[in-house]
């Protein structure tokens, strides 16, 4: 084992982190668009961020993270 255990937790720390930013951003810029764009609608605002939105953010960036770390630590070994 090249890293310690602290170092892959480490490794998918940070790449968990960013991809939550990441999800978590995109994603709430596409309803701030979504809302200012059919306002007209009678849509509020809170009614735009479902189920759906909260599943993403909690299934892809655990997902994501693993197989990159895994990615990462075979690339560089």
């Amino acid at each position: 084992m090249k890293y310690s255990l602290k170092g892959y937790v480490f490794i998918y720390f940070i790449w968990y982190l960013s991809i939550l930013l990441i999800t978590f951003l995109s994603l709430f810029f596409v309803n701030v668009y979504a809302y200012v764009r059919y306002a007209s609608a009678n849509v509020s605002f809170g009614m735009l961020f479902d189920d759906v939105f909260f599943k993403l953010i909690i299934f892809i960036p655990p997902i994501s993270a693993f197989f990159i770390t895994k990615l990462y630590l075979y690339k560089n070994r």
